[in-house]
């Protein structure tokens, strides 16, 4: 059979299962099994068949964000969720501010890129750049001194043996920073942060001019000894699996 014919069958087969079925995340999830011209088709039909009127728009959006987005899906994948964007801003989808929003920012500080330049104040009182992070690999995780989550990932990264003995030999630095802005809170918390650690203080920049974007707390970023980001928002999972 004709490769454009087969491509064509199965882009209708997609079209209809969404129109029957409504089950937005399984469709994603053989889109997401898909490659090339026969992926860039679903994808199509899928923003086609979707954004019809805005109650299925906004369940469909739903759906893209929870299982391409979130940290702890299986099918977390920033490019296809990407590319799925672009495709409903081009064909005039609902909801065009919020996916406009949402697209920025997941392009944002995307694996491969540089870590972007700011400055924290350390516990002395010293102010650092972030230019210092360079040579080793550095878990940059943002925090807030009364966030139950926060310790709990702290406590684990802090209790493993291997990860202790890399920041023990220089292979690993550990920085956690406080970009809420209440710099009294932070002041009053000194205790939160393991020795051996270095606990900032963001002095404006992250938040003034929305270097990252933090929808919650801890956010994880680990990033290369040459400053390029390795992995955006990151699970406690992948601290505890870097090889040194």
């Amino acid at each position: 059979m004709n490769p454009r014919r087969i491509v064509l069958i199965l882009a209708l087969a997609v079209t209809a299962s969404l129109v029957s079925a409504g089950d937005y995340v399984s469709q994603i999830a053989e889109i997401a099994a898909m490659s090339g011209d026969m992926r860039a088709r679903a994808i199509t039909e899928f923003v086609r068949n979707t954004g019809k009127d805005e109650d299925t728009a906004e369940a469909a959006t739903q759906a893209l964000e929870n299982g391409l987005l979130s940290a702890t899906s299986p099918m977390r994948d920033d490019e296809l969720y990407i590319a799925f964007v672009e495709e409903m801003l081009r064909s005039g989808y609902p909801n065009r501010v919020r996916n406009q929003w949402m697209l920025n920012a997941v392009k944002l500080n995307r694996p491969g890129s540089m870590l972007p330049q700011f400055d924290y104040e350390t516990r002395d009182g010293v102010c650092h750049t972030s230019d210092s992070l360079r040579g080793r690999i550095t878990v940059l995780m943002f925090y807030d001194p009364d966030c139950g989550d926060c310790a709990e990932a702290i406590a684990r990264i802090q209790n493993d043996n291997r990860l202790a003995d890399a920041i023990n030999r220089g292979k690993l630095h550990m920085i956690c920073v406080y970009a809420d802005g209440d710099r009294d809170a932070w002041l009053a918390a000194p205790d939160k942060i393991p020795a051996g650690w270095t606990d900032g203080f963001d002095t404006g920049r992250i938040a003034g001019e929305e270097l990252f974007i933090i929808p919650m707390t801890p956010a994880i970023y680990i990033v290369g000894a040459d400053g390029k980001i390795l992995r955006k928002e990151a699970l406690v999972e992948d601290v505890l699996s870097l090889q040194f």
